[in-house]
This record gives structure tokens, C-alpha cells and sequence, in this order.
């Protein structure tokens, strides 16, 4: 179907702590171009994050029109981006780079996958990716539970998890705890032993880290009692802020859980572990498109359209056929 230069466009963005995924599409859903660029966590790539959002914008509207081109809605879900200060500035960001977008809205990455599945209902999402967080949306309104960030608390993330499989081969090579299968993967993750390397570990970062975290996953879906202790802790210490997210909505009424993040797919025995703890009365959901096409339906819903499920298959079907742009 041709395009023509008037045809109302939207933009959908999911931003996160190590890769932002970008779409360009009709009202209909039907996706132009499809853009992956870098992290845009505002926490983690603090001094990056406005430029990486930048070339992300530019490469996605590169021959339609550039950043000055008119849009109907634009929705940006960008990990970090709920806090009211970065909220602000992403917001003022994003208006500045496109003057000519009539609705421009931008909020936490948790709306994404929440939008997806519930659209603007209530509910409650819990992010478990390089970074975690859980959050309830109580008429419109994002309440947070955990997820301060990786200096203070990130219970479950893949940072965490990567902290604690180095903190395992700390103490085994110092004597204070025993032998664990997570130590050979380290190692051989690392490229030496976590002495040798531990100025390189220093400097690298946040998504060094959090890379670090299928170490411990491995050895604890091999039986490792160490690595298992870790991620049980882990998933009640995510139960805890799911609950009290919970708490947030109307008690007493059973609730769905939204689920998001990279983790949720590459540990399923994480999920068993939370839906165990919770129980039936709160199932756990999780969507088969990434989460961008929540993003994509929060704009074009934020507008006042629908975002139904002919749009969700014309959206799933142009979405597969395109090939997306990496920057």
C-alpha cells in the first residue's frame, strides 16, 4: 500500500539499560521502519542517553520527512524514564527534537509491555531485565514498588544476579565459601579468574554485569545448592514488590501480572518460583510481541484511536517483514 506525505505516523519506543527498539508506523499498524539503537536509560547511560535517543529519532525518520515531520503520536517507555526528573527532561527532549508531533507522551518502559495486554486498564507490571522494577497503574497513575536502582536495590535484575555469581567466585577463590559450578563459567566468561580481573570489572560497567548473570542461572538450573539459594532469594525479594504493588490496586480483587524483561524467558524456573508464591489468583502474563508494540498501542491509543486486534496482527505481520536498522 503506498504511502502518501500526509498519512498520519506514529512512533513507538522502548528504551532500556543496554538497547532501545524504535518503530515508525500507520494508524493502522502497519510498521514503516523499525530502528534498535543503544541504551537510553537515563540512570545508567546518564551522560549518552540524550544522544542515543537522538541518532535512535533521526535514523527512524531518515526519508519521511526528518524530526520536523508531522506526527500524530509518540510514546517513549524508557527504563529510568518514570521518575519525575527524567521524566521531564525526556519529555522536553522529545518535543524539542519533534515540534510538529501533536501528542507527545513518555513514561517508565513498564507501560510498554503494560499496554500491550491490558491497554490503559489497571494492573500491576514487574520488569526483570538488566535492571527490575514493579510497578501498579491505578486510573492512569504509575505507583512504584522496588527497583531503585543498581546502587541501592534491584531485586532480580540481571545486574543482581550477575553481582551475586561474582560475589560466589569471590568466595570461593578467598576461602569464604565452598566450591560452586558458577565459578568455572565466570572464569571462562571473564577470560581469567575474578582476582585478575577485578580492575577490568570495575570499569566495565553496568551491562558487564548483568551479562555475568547467566553464570549463575546455568549453575543453578544444574542443581548448584548455591546458585539455586541466590535465585530463590532473588524471586521472593521480586514477590515482595509485586505484592506490595499489589496492595496498591483494589483489595481483596485478584490482579494479573504483567511480566517484561529479558530474564522472565532466559530463567523460567524465575516464573515458577513467582507464580508458586503468589499463587492462581494472580496469574502471570506476558506477551508474544516485544515489548515496542506496547509503546506502539500507547500512542496511537493516547490519541484517542483503537489499538485492536486487527491492529495487533497488521503490527505482529509488518513487523516480521521488516527489517530492522541497527545503530
Amino acid at each position: 500500500m503506498p504511502i502518501t506525505k500526509c498519512e498520519p505516523f506514529f512512533i513507538g519506543l522502548d528504551g532500556g539499560g543496554t538497547k532501545t527498539d524504535a518503530v515508525l508506523f500507520t494508524s493502522e499498524g502497519t510498521v514503516l521502519r523499525r530502528v534498535r539503537g543503544r541504551a537510553t536509560n537515563p540512570i545508567s547511560c546518564a551522560e549518552h542517553a540524550p544522544a542515543h535517543l537522538r541518532a535512535c529519532l533521526e535514523a527512524l525518520l531518515k526519508d519521511f520527512g526528518g524530526l520536523c515531520r508531522p506526527l500524530s503520536g509518540v510514546f517513549a517507555g524508557i527504563a529510568g524514564g518514570g521518575l519525575t526528573d527524567h521524566q521531564r527532561s525526556i519529555h522536553e527532549q522529545l518535543i524539542t527534537l519533534m515540534p510538529n508531533a501533536a501528542s507527545v507522551e513518555n513514561g517508565s518502559d513498564a507501560l510498554n509491555e503494560l499496554t500491550a495486554l491490558l491497554g490503559l486498564q489497571d494492573g500491576v507490571v514487574a520488569i526483570a531485565g538488566t535492571g527490575s522494577c514493579v510497578y501498579a497503574r491505578r486510573e492512569g497513575k504509575m505507583i512504584r514498588a522496588g527497583g531503585w536502582g543498581y546502587l541501592f536495590e534491584d531485586a532480580c535484575s540481571a545486574f543482581e544476579l550477575g553481582r551475586q555469581a561474582l560475589l560466589l567466585a569471590m568466595e570461593e577463590t578467598d576461602g569464604r565459601g565452598a566450591a560452586t559450578a558458577v565459578t568455572p563459567y565466570i572464569e571462562k566468561e571473564l577470560g581469567g579468574t575474578v582476582a585478575d580481573k577485578l580492575s577490568e570489572l570495575y570499569a566495565s560497567g553496568m551491562a558487564r554485569i548483568a551479562g555475568l548473570a547467566p553464570c549463575l542461572t546455568r549453575a543453578a538450573v544444574e542443581g548448584d545448592e548455591a546458585a539455586q539459594r541466590v535465585v530463590n532469594l532473588q524471586a521472593r525479594l521480586l514477590v515482595r514488590c509485586i505484592c506490595a504493588a499489589g496492595d496498591k490496586l483494589d483489595r481483596g480483587t485478584p490482579y494479573s501480572v504483567v511480566l517484561t524483561g529479558s530474564l522472565w524467558q532466559a530463567v523460567p524456573m524465575l516464573r515458577e518460583i513467582v507464580q508458586s508464591e503468589l499463587g492462581s489468583s494472580h496469574p502471570l502474563l506476558s506477551s508474544a510481541l516485544p515489548p515496542v508494540y506496547g509503546a506502539a498501542r500507547h500512542a496511537v491509543m493516547q490519541c484517542g484511536q483503537q489499538a485492536d486486534e486487527v491492529f495487533r496482527s497488521t503490527f505482529s505481520k509488518t513487523l516480521k517483514g521488516t527489517e530492522a536498522i541497527c545503530i
